[in-house]
């Protein structure tokens, strides 16, 4: 068996904990003065439930009697000592293991260990089953009639070797004394175990050798005188114990407890059901939430080159050279703007060698396509130069002028993609909400509670965005998490604030509870339920306590003082006594089992 010694401060959060952990069968909590959960029986309450539903019996040491009484008022058995505990699971048979197949709970149809409290703790009352009366009163009866017949019958019989125990006048109390318990004198012992079958005056054998005498001896007349009367003595005290006796049955009253009102909420920060604050835990559950997708990139980078080529200056100026400096601009017909790229001197021109020439490298002026020009095209000089008799003109088309336009990835883009993937997340996370498959069985989840963390991209800005590419894909990840209750637990909950009302003497019937539950409202982050619930109750009676109440009362009188427990039958025998003996003995009282009221 397993000792678990708490401290002060310790929660019942701990003891169950400590519970759940063991493995053998009997559990004793050692509970110090000032702990808190010796504070409300409640705690012991769930104890023994716990208990219970793991197959473990659990006992309470403390060396308060006003926590052993609240221990045994929550059904669990409570001991001044260790020792005291130890020695009462060891006598109920509880020092192994557990069946580790064991489910916790516990076949109500076999016996199950009853451990009672030592003799220093307060033990619940036990009334003491006591023998019937009716033999006894048949043989009074038959004595008062007949007493010569019925000594005649029973002389010699079992009778005489019978000792008769009559009633206890009170039931073990809390100190365990049985008081008033009285036994009936034996009505005749014979030393000779044939003596009970002969008659004593057949004890005497008649004289050898002589005539018997045909006249009674006096002495024989006086000894059956003898018998006759202590027969009839014995019948008379008989009568004297049994009569007049009544049989007095009291089943005990059903009343409706409630409905109670609570207010029960489902926290998350929660760990265990709180009866005495009506708080229990909610469960966070998890929802991961992905999406994928490909996107378009709208941005345009424009990539230009000026197309090139030569020009040929010729001059046909005999009087002297024409300088063309960098930079000059030359055109075609159409208006193409060319421009030299260095400066160049065209020679002077003689007449024995005719017109000098001279070339220079030139550029569009504008880029892109256009300054691609066929050869002899760019043919327009400025007027100063067209002036000195210089012309000019392309021997060679111009090239390489171009216009290149590539896709990138903006920043829009980029934020775009993320609220896309945001809106399909969330698109995710309403049909997850609505699939049952995502709510674990015995749990409602409440979808007003669902949030959803924030959206993280597979890839960051700064690497993807004014990237060259005409499509790009994009991941988003988040986590969605709402909250879900086990409501059954209501019902629990509401059950033990229900019992924590009554009064200390009270218990509820089983099965009898009934409870009402509001739908559940959103508050925060929590859910708060308002619940209704009732029952049945009964007190359970102690036999001593009735009869002390009703003995040498009228029966009138007694029936209505035991009607304020129940209802009642009373019995009187013979049947014509109007009155209640005044001998406990002389009372035969039985406690019914009580009855709900709607059986």
């Amino acid at each position: 068996m397993t000792v678990c010694y708490l401290e002060v401060d310790d929660e019942i959060t701990d003891a169950v904990a400590r519970l759940r952990a063991t493995d053998d069968r009997g559990f004793i909590l050692f509970v110090p003065p000032g702990s808190r959960i010796s504070t409300s029986r409640i705690n012991f309450r769930l104890l023994a439930r716990e208990g219970h539903e793991r197959g473990v019996t659990v006992a309470l040491v403390s060396g308060e009697p006003g926590v052993r009484s609240i221990a045994i008022s929550a059904g669990m058995p409570a001991y001044a000592t260790v020792d005291e505990a130890e020695a009462a699971l060891a006598e109920a048979g509880l020092e192994g293991r557990r069946d580790p197949d064991a489910t916790g709970g516990q076949d109500a149809s076999q016996p199950q260990p009853v451990l009672m409290p030592s003799a220093a703790t307060p033990a619940p009352h036990m009334d003491v089953p006591v023998a019937p009366v009716e033999p006894m009163v048949e043989q009074a009866r038959r004595a008062a009639a007949n007493p010569r017949d019925w000594g005649r019958q029973t002389h010699g019989t079992d009778l005489e070797k019978t000792r008769v125990l009559p009633r206890s006048t009170a039931s073990a109390g809390s100190s365990g004394a049985m008081t008033g318990q009285r036994s009936a004198a034996a009505v005749g012992t014979a030393a000779d175990p044939g003596a009970a079958a002969r008659p004593p005056w057949t004890d005497q054998a008649p004289a050898r050798g002589r005539p018997r005498s045909r006249r009674r001896s006096p002495i024989g007349l006086i000894v059956r005188l003898a018998i006759v009367a202590g027969i009839v003595g014995g019948a008379l005290y008989g009568a004297y114990l049994y009569l007049p006796s009544v049989s007095i049955s009291v089943r005990p009253h059903a009343e409706a407890v409630g409905p109670l009102t609570i207010r029960v909420v489902a926290d998350p920060a929660t760990a265990v059901p709180d009866p005495e604050t009506g708080i229990i835990p909610a469960e966070q559950l998890d929802i991961p939430l992905s999406a994928t997708d490909q996107f378009e990139a709208t941005g345009v980078e424009l990539v230009q080159t000026r197309a090139t080529g030569r020009i040929r200056f010729t001059s046909e100026n005999t009087l002297f050279e024409v300088p063309i400096p960098e930079g000059t601009r030359i055109s075609t017909d159409a208006g193409i703007e060319f421009e030299t790229t260095k400066s160049v001197t065209v020679p002077q021109a003689s007449f024995q060698t005719g017109p000098a020439s001279a070339q220079a490298a030139i550029r569009a002026v504008r880029p892109g396509p256009e300054g691609n020009v066929p050869a002899e095209s760019i043919t327009e000089l400025p007027q100063p130069i067209s002036a000195q008799l210089v012309t000019a003109t392309n021997p060679d088309a111009t090239t390489d002028g171009r216009r290149t336009e590539t896709r990138i990835v903006t920043r829009e883009d980029y934020d775009a993609a993320m609220v896309a993937l945001t809106a399909q997340l969330e698109v995710q996370l309403a049909a997850a909400l609505a699939d049952p498959a995502t709510t674990p069985r015995g749990l409602r989840i409440f979808p007003d509670t669902a949030v959803r963390d924030e959206v993280t991209a597979s890839v960051a800005a700064g690497d993807l965005v004014d990237q060259p590419m005409e499509v790009f894909s994009l991941t988003g990840e988040s986590r969605g998490t709402v909250l879900a209750v086990d409501e059954a637990l209501i019902g629990e909950v509401a059950a033990e604030r229900l019992a924590a009302e009554l009064p200390a003497t009270a218990r509820l019937f089983e099965g009898s509870v009934t409870t009402t539950v509001g739908e559940g409202r959103v508050e925060g982050r929590k859910i708060v339920y308002d619940v209704s619930v009732e029952g049945e109750q009964y007190a359970p009676l102690a036999a001593a306590d009735l009869v002390a109440a009703v003995r040498g009362k009228k029966i009138s009188e007694a029936r209505v003082i035991l009607g304020a427990y129940g209802s009642v039958e009373i019995t009187p025998w013979p049947d014509f006594i109007d009155t209640v003996p005044d001998d406990a003995r002389r009372i035969d009282l039985t406690l019914l089992d009580p009855q709900r009221s709607n059986q």
